[in-house]
This record gives C-alpha cells, sequence and structure tokens, in this order.
C-alpha cells in the first residue's frame, strides 16, 4: 500500500508540474577540462607548433571562443611575427585558458593558424615560468 500511495504521490507531483505550466527539470550533463600532465618543457617545445612569450594586447569574444592579441616579446619556436592571434575556447569542460589583458605569458601553441592555447599545456604566467625558461633558453626576437 504504502508503494503504491508513494507512486500516486510522484505522478501528481509530476502532473502539477506539467500542469502547472512548469516543465520537468531537464538533468545537464556537466563536464569538467581533464588534462594529463605536461611532459617537460623541452619535451613540450617539441611537441608544440610555436613556443612564445608576450603580453595581452586585446581579447574579443566570438560565440564559443576567446580571440587573444599577444604583443610577441621572445620566440623559442615558430615564426612568429611581433603580434599573433590565438583562440582559446570559453567554455571551462573545453579546458580554455583564461588570460588577462595587459599580463604577459609564456606561451605554447598546437595546431595550425589561428593557434589555440589550453589549459592543459604549458602555457602560464611570465612570472611563473623560471623552470620553462631555464630550460628553454634564451629565445629569439620575433620576425
Amino acid at each position: 500500500m504504502r508503494c503504491r500511495l508513494a507512486r500516486i504521490g510522484i505522478y501528481a507531483l509530476l502532473a502539477f508540474c506539467g500542469c502547472a505550466g512548469g516543465a520537468v527539470p531537464a538533468v545537464q550533463q556537466v563536464f569538467a577540462c581533464e588534462c594529463l600532465s605536461p611532459k617537460s618543457p623541452s619535451e613540450e617545445l617539441k611537441r608544440a607548433a610555436a613556443v612564445f612569450s608576450g603580453e595581452v594586447g586585446d581579447i574579443k569574444t566570438e560565440e564559443r571562443s576567446f580571440v587573444v592579441e599577444i604583443k610577441v616579446e621572445k620566440v623559442w619556436k615558430g615564426e612568429i611575427p611581433k603580434t599573433i592571434v590565438v583562440q582559446t575556447s570559453k567554455l571551462a569542460s573545453d579546458c580554455g585558458y583564461s588570460f588577462a589583458l595587459g599580463r604577459k605569458y609564456l606561451i605554447y601553441v598546437y595546431g595550425g593558424e589561428p593557434f589555440t592555447v589550453s589549459h592543459c599545456s604549458r602555457t602560464k604566467p611570465l612570472e611563473s615560468a623560471s623552470e620553462d625558461l631555464k630550460e628553454l633558453g634564451e629565445g629569439n626576437q620575433p620576425k
């Protein structure tokens, strides 16, 4: 008898939600960013399409991504101009990287242009990149 009353109560609740104009709340899946630990700076240098440091000059918002303009200061890999644009996802679940306007970064990019930056790379604020900079060496001026 108790089970039947419980079922009736559930059906009544569902009917009320439907009749009151409200819908039964949908369950939304949430995915967290999961990364493998990045390898050493020299190993990531080999894997990356380009590695450079620079200051964020502009950040534009697109539908699914941020477009970030970097004023390049040093280059360790790639034919990188003095100003370059990189993209990163707006979605934390896609491991998008959070850049701050005016802050300097050591950036590891992957893929072809437009280059993408991920939270899963060794990209980091320049003041936190001493281990990387020591291993990478001096770097070159942008083209």
